[in-house]
């Protein structure tokens, strides 16, 4: 009797395991795959997408979308994320963490939004509002701008200033990551980042009564080019108004250690 041997075709085995991270849209994060890459989408927020996007990171900027979230009145930015750039174990841990800690950081980054809102609202309560972005220097150069503390927070703080022209009210709402500096280790996990927002802007928890920022905290912020606040200091100082002073963060006050003159 003839036997039939059957021969099984030995199947290449797939590069990569598919699905290794968490798919879906989740805390208002998309996470979809594809056979070459994984394709992030998330508000276009740097305290989100600092961990993909830049030297050495394992992803890229694809483009600037509609948001996933209708009250979001920012763009989401789409990240691509090859799978040759987490194919080391190690690497697509770290992306897998970043993609949680992002999630749990929108969520806190959403609930500040709300909260502040509602602080800025109860100071400017008959009001209308007139809202703007913080302002941007030429290159080589820094812009002053006089405000009010409205509301200060870990991840955004708001000021205010009044419109030349209509004397009303303009709320600026600047993420906190403008003040805050890496080489500083403002972002160091053992850092109390709002602590060190604080810090940066010169006030204290002595300036907070009841949990809300007092009224009348005045300062002169300056911002480069990039819109980034380079330094800040009290605007009561009418003397040094066109000039800068570096901010000590080592103390809890701002401290004039150089006094610099602003390029205008």
């Amino acid at each position: 009797m003839e036997t039939k041997t059957t021969q099984t075709q030995e199947r290449k085995p797939s590069r990569y395991k598919r699905n290794l991270l968490e798919l879906g849209v989740k805390d208002g994060i998309s996470v979809k795959h594809s056979d070459d890459c994984y394709l992030l989408q998330m508000p276009d927020r740097y305290d989100l997408h600092y961990p993909f996007l830049g030297k050495n990171k394992p992803g890229e900027l694809v483009e600037k979308v509609a948001p996933l979230d209708g009250t979001q009145k920012i763009k989401d930015a789409v990240i691509k994320i090859p799978l040759d750039a987490i194919a080391d174990p190690k690497t697509l841990d770290q992306v897998g963490q970043a993609i949680a800690h992002a999630r749990k950081t929108n969520i806190e980054m959403n609930q500040e939004i709300d909260l502040l809102s509602i602080q800025i609202a109860w100071k400017l309560t008959g009001g209308e509002q007139i809202k703007q972005p913080a302002p941007k220097a030429e290159q080589g150069k820094t812009v002053p701008m006089d405000v009010e503390l409205l509301a200060v927070g870990k991840y955004f703080f708001s000021v205010r200033k009044l419109d030349e022209n209509s004397e009303k009210p303009i709320v600026i709402s600047i993420p906190t990551n403008r003040i805050l500096k890496f080489q500083d280790g403002d972002y160091r996990d053992t850092v109390d980042r709002a602590e060190r927002v604080r810090e940066r802007l010169g006030i204290t928890k002595d300036d907070y009564l009841h949990g809300d920022l007092k009224d009348g905290i005045k300062k002169t912020m300056h911002f480069d080019h990039r819109g980034n606040c380079t330094m800040v200091h009290d605007i009561g100082e009418k003397d040094i108004y066109k000039k800068s002073v570096e901010i000590d963060v080592s103390q809890t006050k701002t401290k004039a250690k150089q006094l610099t003159q602003t390029l205008n």
